[in-house]
């Protein structure tokens, strides 16, 4: 299946509830949802159906019981049978919903969130998923409604890392704990790059973001990270850059601009003295070049 295509931006102010920054619903799919990637989370199990789904470049099949992830770090396309459909319960919610380590497990989580449930755990995770329908569709504040809300996603999230890890065969609370002792304006710039590395992001917009003075932020950072903060998100945006040139048809000029990077030479420069190609070989070695 030819997934590449240009990628489009969702934005929270088209998708969220300004007011709880949270959303969600239940419907069946029968068209494709081309390639994208959001300025929030979202969280999809599927009821019924069939269909492909790619996420980050790797294509995988949806069938009754699969749940995933996508971060704002991602971009991914989701393609229904086109005679069964698929139906599905979409949750899409902001970081600020969730307490700052758990979107911190989503950021780092080193596997893709990605399974396909069966028997209990099924049970379980659509039965939470129908409590977060339900308590969105009350039409009046009942007490403790955002708690619950807030509370139900999580334990669907931790769910899915720790089903997602055990598939992977990976460890993950030895990488968290080594990320908790990173102090918390460190973690709390991390996320708030994570979210914002794509357009015009500077020191000291994190610091003020932390509370933090330029410099003093800048050698915290450093001293955690183990780079400088230009190191970091330059890093991320070629890493993001590499990935739209092997997965989708944008433009080389296009990948740069939607990576981060203000002027083609520039993009071409530092993509080059990172990956030791320039951005043509890239898209050469997908197989689409421009």
């Amino acid at each position: 299946m030819d997934f590449k295509r240009w990628a489009d931006r969702y934005t929270k102010e088209e998708h969220l509830q300004q007011t709880a920054f949270f959303n969600v619903l239940e419907y069946k799919c029968m068209q494709p949802y081309v390639l994208h990637w959001h300025e929030f989370f979202e969280l999809e199990m599927i009821v019924s159906g069939k269909g492909k789904h790619l996420l980050n470049g790797t294509e995988m099949t949806l069938s009754p019981g699969s749940l995933f992830v996508v971060a704002p770090t991602d971009f991914h396309e989701v393609h229904p049978d086109p005679e069964e459909g698929i139906e599905l319960i979409n949750v899409k919610f902001a970081e600020s919903f969730l307490d700052e380590e758990v979107s911190g497990w989503l950021y780092r989580c080193p596997v893709p969130l990605a399974v396909t449930l069966a028997g209990e755990a099924r049970a379980v995770a659509e039965a939470d998923c129908r409590t977060l329908l339900r308590e969105q569709a009350e039409n009046r504040e009942r007490l403790g409604r955002t708690h619950l809300l807030r509370g139900t996603l999580t334990r669907l999230l931790i769910g899915l890392l720790r089903a997602a890890s055990d598939a992977a065969g990976a460890v993950l609370p030895s990488e968290y704990c080594r990320a908790a002792a990173v102090p918390g304006p460190v973690r709390q710039a991390l996320h708030y790059i994570e979210l914002r590395y794509r357009d015009p992001l500077t020191l000291s917009m994190a610091a003020d973001h932390v509370g933090l003075s330029a410099s003093y932020f800048s050698d915290l950072f450093h001293r955690h990270v183990g780079r400088t903060f230009q190191q970091y998100v330059l890093e991320l945006r070629l890493q993001y850059a590499d990935k739209l040139l092997q997965r989708s048809d944008l433009p080389i000029t296009e990948v740069g601009y939607m990576a981060g990077f203000s002027t083609l030479p520039y993009f071409n420069r530092a993509f080059k003295r990172f990956f030791g190609r320039t951005p043509n070989d890239a898209r050469k070695r997908a197989g689409t070049a421009d």
